[in-house]
C-alpha cells in the first residue's frame, strides 16, 4: 500500500493558495480581463431578470437561475485564480443544470409547480425524506429531460455537464484523479500545479459561460425593448471574436 505525503496542514495550505492567486493575476491576465468583460454582460442581462414579474415574461424560478448562474460563474473565477480546477468544474456543473432548467421553465412553463414543490417535505425537519425530491420533480427535470431540446448548444453543454459530473462532482474513480504517486507515495496536491491544464480550464470555462449566457439572452428576450437586446446580442457577438482572437495569440504564445 502507497504512503501518503502529509499535506503540511491547512494554514499551509492557505498559505499556498494566496500564492497561486498572486501567480495565477499574472500568467493568466487576458483570460481574467475575458471573464470580467462577460461579467458585464451578465450583469446587464442581470437587471432584467432582476425586473419586476408583472414586467417580465418569464418565471421567477427562470429569472432566480439566472442569478445563480451567474453566483457560480463567480465562484468559477475565484476557484481558477486559486488553480482548484476540480472545484471550478464542480460549480459550473451547477451552472448547466441551472441553465437548463431555466430553459426547460421558459418552454413548459406549466412544469413551474413541479419545480417549486420539488422537495414536498423540506419544511419537515423530522421527516428523514425532508430532502427527498418528488417523483414528479424526478421524472420532469431528469438529466434526460433537461438536455432533450434540440441544436448544438444542448449537445455542447450536454457534453461539457457528463464530463464535470464524472470528473468533479460525483465520488466515482474520477475522484481521486488528482492524487499522484510517485515511487511509492501519494502525493496530495490540492492546489494544479501544471500551467498548461489551468490555462486550458481557463479556455473552456469562457466557452461554457459564453454558451450559457447565449440560452439566457434567448430566454430573456421577451422582457426588453428589442434595440437592448439586439446590443447585448452584438456586444456578445463581439465578445465572442475578441475571446477567439486573444486565446489563439494565447496558445502561440505558449507553444
Amino acid at each position: 500500500m502507497a504512503m501518503i505525503e502529509e499535506p503540511g496542514g491547512l494554514t499551509k495550505y492557505l498559505e499556498q493558495e494566496g500564492k497561486a492567486v498572486q501567480t495565477s493575476c499574472s500568467l493568466y491576465r487576458q483570460e481574467f480581463e475575458l471573464f470580467c468583460q462577460l461579467a458585464e454582460l451578465y450583469e446587464r442581462l442581470g437587471v432584467l431578470a432582476k425586473m419586476p414579474r408583472a414586467e417580465v415574461s418569464i418565471s421567477a424560478s427562470s429569472s432566480k437561475l439566472f442569478l445563480a448562474v451567474m453566483s457560480q460563474m463567480y465562484g468559477v473565477v475565484s476557484q481558477l485564480l486559486r488553480r482548484r480546477v476540480v472545484d471550478a468544474e464542480a460549480l459550473s456543473r451547477r451552472a448547466i443544470e441551472a441553465t437548463a432548467t431555466a430553459y426547460r421553465l421558459w418552454r413548459r412553463p406549466e412544469l413551474s409547480e413541479v419545480f417549486d414543490n420539488a422537495y414536498p417535505n423540506a419544511g419537515d425537519d423530522a421527516s428523514p425524506k425532508q430532502w427527498r425530491p418528488s417523483k414528479e420533480y424526478k421524472e420532469k427535470f431528469n438529466t434526460g429531460a433537461l438536455f432533450s431540446e434540440p441544436g448544438e448548444v444542448w449537445i455542447y453543454l450536454r457534453a461539457v455537464y457528463d464530463s464535470f459530473s464524472a470528473g468533479s462532482s460525483h465520488a466515482g474513480p474520477l475522484a481521486t484523479a488528482f492524487l499522484r504517486e510517485r515511487n511509492g507515495v501519494v502525493e496530495i496536491q490540492f492546489i494544479e500545479t501544471d500551467n498548461s491544464t489551468v490555462r486550458f480550464a481557463w479556455n473552456y470555462m469562457l466557452d461554457a459561460y459564453w454558451e450559457m449566457l447565449r440560452v439566457f439572452l434567448r430566454i430573456l428576450r421577451g422582457s426588453a425593448n428589442p434595440a437592448t437586446i439586439a446590443t447585448l446580442e452584438l456586444e456578445l457577438k463581439e465578445w465572442k471574436e475578441k475571446a477567439v482572437w486573444v486565446l489563439k495569440h494565447r496558445d502561440e504564445e505558449v507553444r
